[in-house]
């Protein structure tokens, strides 16, 4: 049983091993957004598309449990007003074929699934994001809004927890007699969380320009 496991962690390594080519980071759609005064603040409603790139899909399908952060940040010239992250952590159990979401924001929310769309949709449609207060904008003052994607393919805490379970016993060496193959499992493990890109950052997006307006009531103008 427990060459089985060895096995298939090994093959989950050099199937990633095999995508960690220099890709681009991906290019991340806006399919909608939409940004409403609420009387206290801004709130978003974002919808994105193409948020998971091709190594990071594989590296979910594979079972490497990925995090991916959307960063909002709401600028008036140098001034930082407002900096958000939207974080969600993917578990794919790939025995069970379930996936567990689990969305870092106020407020949390958990998916539980086994459909990848769905998986999908929950990560790709923020709704009522705060933004920013009231008392942190200004009349007047130009506004801007973007955003960008972290995807990690492999957590610090992952990492740590396999090179634990991974740590050799006695001389340290996975030996298959069968195969009269003798494999040294920590240099692998090194060799694999060493030289694998595990982290993407996409560029910054632009979402609008704004002016907050507040003679008579609150409102959020557009500036195209």
């Amino acid at each position: 049983m427990r060459t089985l496991c060895l096995r298939t962690i090994l093959i989950a390594l050099v199937l990633t091993l095999g995508m960690r080519q220099d890709v681009p980071a991906n290019e991340v759609t806006v399919v909608s957004r939409r940004i409403v005064p609420d009387g206290k603040g801004l709130l978003l409603d974002l919808r994105l598309k193409d948020l998971f790139s091709p190594r990071t899909r594989n590296a979910i399908q594979a079972g490497l449990t990925t995090g991916l952060v959307v960063e909002l940040r709401l600028s008036a010239g140098r001034r930082r007003v407002f900096e958000k992250e939207v974080g969600f952590e993917v578990h794919h159990d790939i025995w069970e074929g379930q996936y567990l979401v689990l969305k870092r924001a106020s407020p949390p929310d958990t998916l539980r699934t086994i459909s990848f769309d769905a998986v999908e949709r929950f990560c790709t449609q923020l709704h009522a994001v705060e933004l920013a207060s009231i008392q942190d904008l200004r009349p007047g003052e130009r506004l801007n809004l973007k955003f960008r994607v972290l995807a990690n393919t492999v957590t610090p805490e992952q990492a740590r927890r396999t090179r634990k379970w991974l740590e050799p016993s006695g001389e340290g060496d996975a030996d298959d007699s069968r195969g009269d193959i003798r494999v040294d499992l920590g240099d692998i493990i090194d060799f694999f969380f060493n030289i694998s890109k595990s982290q993407e950052r996409s560029g910054w997006v632009d979402l609008g320009t704004f002016i907050p307006r507040f003679a008579g009531p609150f409102i959020l103008e557009e500036v195209r």
